[in-house]
């Protein structure tokens, strides 16, 4: 899944999302939708045009449960959630929980620091 997103395409991150599936991260004031995540991604994508995700750890502790330890690494190139491109890079330590079922993942949480964020794209 991380493949599809270092692809930065969508339509393969979507395909493997269960329907209904939510999307958390310290930038989003509620879970998000299924179509909502869907349109967060094709942003994102302009936003770190070469962004990726390197996984440096993989976890699992029952069949429904993952988590991945990894760094996100782009460049800020366009406006993102008020904030003005700085053309700055990020390599920013991540870890994402995901709850997967027969139909694919019905939800994703990411955990990361925001304050080192907006440090590191240089609008703190």
């Amino acid at each position: 899944m991380f493949a599809a997103f270092d692809d930065h395409d969508p339509d393969s991150v979507m395909a493997e999302m269960a329907e209904g599936m939510t999307f958390d991260d310290p930038l989003q004031g509620e879970a998000l939708t299924r179509d909502e995540f869907y349109e967060v991604c094709v942003g994102f994508f302009h936003v770190f045009p070469d962004a990726r995700w390197d996984t440096e750890r993989l976890l699992t502790d029952r069949d429904d449960a993952v988590a991945v330890q990894g760094t996100f690494r782009g460049t800020f190139e366009e406006p993102f959630h008020g904030m003005a491109p700085t053309g700055e890079s990020v390599a920013l330590p991540t870890v994402s929980l995901f709850t997967v079922s027969d139909d694919g993942i019905t939800a994703w949480r990411d955990y990361w620091d925001l304050v080192t964020f907006r440090e590191q794209l240089g609008v703190a």
